[in-house]
């Protein structure tokens, strides 16, 4: 089960849970993995190989661990602040007490077709169990009160303390979340996870694993792949249509705008930048090209630059703020005449990023949609 996704991912619980066609619809479309994606995931290597050392469960020498560390912290993502917050994950769990799983896979299936998950970490106890999930994100602040992912992991933490005799009555959820307020936790009985398990997540996660059930729209469509070709998803911005025409909007008009505007502005952007990677692929969107974005001046080699104003007799602070001035402000300390004749050979243009426009844009189009504008020119 090592790197690969559950269909009914703990992870994505809060979405399945109450969009159950949204499994499936995913399940179609490839993964995508950020800059900051990478982080987390980076963060998580190192704060898993402090927890098993600390814990004293590393298996290997010394040498071994050294190796492992020296690979992370040459990783161009690593920085010092991620030490740091991995060094209070790894207090923050071990203070819990209890035999301590890192990383642990939990087969879920007893509850949740086809699913499975790892948690972070967790602490078995007799009667309490701790799980405590290590987000590393700074973007979107993750609560553990009735947190589906969490509830998930719960349910296997339970099983696993059941196997070996004990008998939890409690089931204790954090999330360790540090460049956004801190951990959060919240407690549930055992009793009360169990229901939930049967009453809620069976019943939906037999929905979800088949396809079925209603398409239903809301803030946990933020991260679904599948957004942008959802059309419940389009449908939710119908109060936005509903606007009428009239001089002044009232304030339930306005709400509406900022209730729905920034979701529709961020799909928007998704969809456009989708629509660029389909026609740069030359999958044809009527009524639309590619076209070369805005580009912009930028010098060649930045040493080189330096070593120009140094011999023309200007100071380090004039070129310096902290790092080289930007192109526009040297040209303006030395003038554009001046400037022209010394860095003729220094200035390159860096073309902008290809841009989505309308077909009757006059700017002429890119890739493959030129040679569709040249063919279709040619015909006429």
């Amino acid at each position: 089960m090592a790197g690969t996704h559950a269909i009914l991912s703990p992870s994505a619980a809060y979405r399945w849970l109450v969009c159950t066609p949204s499994a499936r619809f995913e399940e179609q479309l490839p993964e995508e993995e950020s800059t900051y994606a990478a982080e987390g995931t980076l963060a998580h290597e190192l704060a898993a190989l402090l927890l098993s050392a600390r814990a004293g469960v590393f298996k290997g020498p010394q040498k071994t661990f050294n190796a492992m560390l020296g690979q992370i912290t040459t990783n161009p993502l690593y920085s010092d602040e991620m030490l740091e917050h991995c060094e209070a994950y790894v207090a923050y769990v071990l203070d819990k007490g209890g035999e301590v799983l890192i990383e642990h896979s939990y087969d879920l299936t007893k509850y949740i077709p086809l699913s499975f998950g790892t948690a972070d970490a967790t602490n078995l106890g007799k009667t309490v169990i701790h799980v405590t999930d290590f987000k590393y994100g700074a973007g979107v602040r993750v609560g553990a009160t009735a947190n589906k992912q969490m509830m998930c992991y719960g349910l296997g933490a339970y099983e696993a303390a059941a196997k070996k005799g004990f008998k939890p009555e409690t089931v204790s959820l954090s999330i360790f979340q540090p460049r956004v307020g801190g951990p959060s936790s919240w407690d549930i009985s055992v009793s009360d996870l169990l229901k939930w398990a049967e009453e809620e997540a069976k019943p939906k996660a037999t929905l979800a694993i088949a396809g079925a059930g209603d398409f239903v729209p809301g803030k946990h469509c933020q991260f679904c792949k599948a957004r942008t070709s959802c059309k419940a998803y389009y449908d939710r911005f119908a109060d936005l249509k509903n606007i009428k025409d009239k001089r002044i909007m009232t304030a339930a008009d306005v709400a509406t705008v900022l209730t729905y505007g920034p979701l529709v502005s961020s799909w928007v952007k998704k969809v456009e930048e989708e629509s660029i990677g389909k026609l740069q692929g030359n999958e044809k969107i009527p009524g639309f090209k590619l076209v070369a974005g805005r580009g912009k001046r930028s010098f060649r080699n930045e040493d080189d630059v330096v070593d120009i104003l140094l011999g023309e007799g200007y100071e380090s602070y004039q070129i310096f703020d902290p790092k080289l001035n930007s192109l526009t402000a040297i040209e303006k300390l030395v003038g554009p005449k001046r400037f022209k004749t010394l860095f003729e050979d220094q200035v390159v243009n860096v073309p902008g990023k290809a841009q989505i426009a309308p077909e009757d844009d006059e700017r002429p189009a890119i890739g493959a949609s030129a040679a569709d504008e040249f063919d279709e020119e040619d015909l006429t």
